[in-house]
């Protein structure tokens, strides 16, 4: 799959695709010859009657100001939905953000569950926010003292 990550743009007429994914493969043959197929649009899969069997909920919609293991309220029903979507063999593949505010209180239950001290650690880990340097020595190795 070929996906981009095009946020939209309101500056008068635009017809780019916005986060799309395009379905694409290429192939190499066992003689070194190769090929690619890219599917244009969805309209050959549904004259063959392929149906969909992935849905997708973008970041900003379910959840609270795009806060990691967050549900918007207007999303309340989203464990039911993805409930009967599971029961009628279809998959939700929600876009999450890698990201969680250090003031958030996601991290703070983190925090608590996994504990604030952790020992053989190869990464830096900043417990609260007044313990992030401004600008870290690109030397610096290892967790921070």
């Amino acid at each position: 799959m070929l996906a981009r990550d095009q946020p939209p743009n309101n500056d008068g007429f635009n017809t780019m695709n916005l986060y799309s994914v395009h379905p694409f493969y290429l192939c190499i043959e066992p003689d070194g010859s190769a090929h690619g197929v890219f599917i244009f649009n969805s309209n050959p899969q549904a004259t063959a009657g392929i149906p969909v069997d992935t849905f997708y909920c973008d970041t900003p919609d379910y959840m609270v100001d795009a806060e990691s293991f967050t549900l918007n309220e207007g999303y309340a029903d989203l464990p039911n939905y993805t409930n009967w979507l599971h029961a009628h063999n279809l998959h939700l593949t929600l876009n999450n953000n890698p990201y969680i505010a250090v003031d958030s209180d996601s991290f703070r239950r983190g925090l608590q569950q996994v504990g604030r001290h952790r020992t053989n650690s190869h990464s830096l880990d900043f417990a609260i926010k007044d313990q992030i340097k401004p600008k870290p020595s690109p030397k610096l190795k290892g967790p921070v003292k």
